[in-house]
Parts: C-alpha cells; structure tokens; sequence
C-alpha cells in the first residue's frame, strides 16, 4: 500500500527563479530527504508562495529595520507571549527596537540571534501576507483545489503551512483526512495567528477540521513559533507531543521534523490501520 501525502510549505519557500512545477519538484526533493528512504509514500506539493506578495530581503540583511509597523507591534507582542519581557516591559514594549525584541527572544531561547533575526522577520512578513486579503482566498483556494486534485491520504503541517492546510480543510468539510500532523505549528499564537482563523475560535478554543479522523501535533521545545505550550491549551488534537526534540540548534525546518520517529509512527500507523482517504503535508 502506499499512502498519498501533500505537502503544503511554509515560511522561506518562495522561488523566483523556478516555474511552478520546479518549485513543487524542489519542494518534494527536500520534504523527500527529510523522510528518509520510504517507498510507501507518494509525495506532492502545492506552492503559493508568490501569492503572499512579501517584500524581498537582502542576502545578510536580517531585514529587521524595515519591518512593516503592524508586524512590529506583532514581534513586541510575541515576545511577551514567550516570556522574554520582563514583567515590568511590556507596557512600554513599542520603544524597545525591533532587533533588540528579536535578540531578547534569542537569549531567553538559548539560540543564536543570528539565527532567530531573519526567522523572526520572514515569519511575521508572510504571516501578514497570508492574512492580507486578496492573498488569504487566493492561497486558500490554491490548497483546496490541490487536496481535491491528489486526494491525499494525510496532511501533515509545518509552521504557516498548518494555517494554510487549517483553513483549507475547514473549507472541505466533507474531505475525509486519516490524519493530520502539525509540525511547529503558530495556530495558538494570540494576536498575531489565532484570533485571525476562520473559523473563528470559541470560548477560546479552535475547531478542529470536520473531516480530520486522527490529528497529532508535535513541536520542539526550543521551537519559539510553537508558542503558546502546550497545544491543547487551545485545540484538541488526539496526541500532542511538545517535548519532542529534533534538534538543538535546527529547531524549526521541516526536514528536522519529518525526521522524527513520531511522525515516521504516525505515517506507518496510516499505512498499516487508516483509511485511504486522506494525508497532507504542510511546512
């Protein structure tokens, strides 16, 4: 048997230089390593990188100066929501300067700041371009018209990928998925991801996709997008798993991600005792 999976990317994904079939074939290359050797999976992926409409960044510039002002407001309110703001900052939050917030979030982390700059702002960027509307149906409409096309037997999601395939399959009720995994997934992230889903949370809750039979999440502890801990705190999957380390300083790509014996587990379990109706992938 071989389980048909759709990868639907996330942040840092869009090619210029490529057609839309290359950036699916690259795409599918990298998710494929990530995987390993297996033979029971049939990979694709769906690129909608471009509809986001994010400004460029310079190659070495971490681009951090020219943040628009509302993905500012975003990046004071997230590192309070990580907790590294002291408990006497926040209220004056929009003095400190963008690369200083990021650098806080660094150090309270453990990681490289020369890392968590760029991430922070290619983050923030795509998230506001995914949420701009023109953007948002576009995107949504993309993914859905994929999932219809492949009818793929998982969706497993990373980082912005798991609002887009969120949203998406919430837009296909009657889509039956045999699993959805979410990887480093921003779904809770107040403010900034989840007051913004469609559908809108309730009582502080957001719904699961009607047609999802099995929904794992799983997150690094180091990674600072998978905020807030733990997951069900708003959702309620049926295994979270927020203290699987993938690795100590690669803590937010997919590859690291799909690497994990959980979702390696979770795939085969799909293979060996799920329906044939449904698996997508989304970094």
């Amino acid at each position: 048997m071989t389980v048909r999976l759709l990868a639907v990317h996330g942040i840092w994904n869009h090619r210029p230089r490529l057609s839309t079939a290359e950036a699916e074939a690259e795409i599918c290359r990298v998710w494929q390593a990530g995987l390993g050797d297996r033979s029971d999976v049939e990979l694709a992926a769906v690129y909608y990188a471009p509809l986001l409409r994010v400004p460029a960044r310079q190659d070495g510039d971490d681009g951090l100066d020219a943040l628009p002002p509302e993905c500012r407001d975003w990046l004071a309110d997230w590192a309070g929501q990580l907790g590294a703001l002291p408990a006497t900052v926040p209220q004056a939050s929009w003095s400190i300067p963008a690369r200083a917030l990021a650098d806080r979030m660094a150090d309270h982390a453990g990681l490289s700041r020369a890392v968590v700059r760029p991430l922070v702002f290619t983050f923030l960027t795509e998230v506001r371009g995914y949420f701009s509307d023109g953007p948002r149906s576009a995107v949504t409409e993309l993914v859905v018209e994929a999932i219809r096309r492949h009818r793929p037997d998982v969706v497993l999601a990373h980082s912005l990928g798991s609002v887009v395939a969120y949203e998406a399959l919430h837009a296909l009720p009657d889509q039956r998925v045999g699993l959805l995994a979410t990887m480093g997934s921003p779904l809770g992230l107040a403010n900034i991801v989840f007051d913004r889903l469609r559908p809108a949370p309730r009582d502080g809750r957001g719904a699961r996709p009607p047609g999802v039979v099995r929904w794992v999440n799983i997150a690094d502890p180091g990674d600072i997008v998978a905020i807030p801990r733990p997951f069900t705190r708003r959702f309620d999957p049926d295994e979270n798993w927020d203290d699987a380390h993938i690795h100590r300083f690669d803590f937010h790509t997919v590859p690291r991600y799909l690497a994990s014996p959980r979702i390696g587990q979770a795939i085969t379990d799909q293979l060996s005792g799920g329906s044939s109706d449904g698996l997508v992938v989304a970094r």
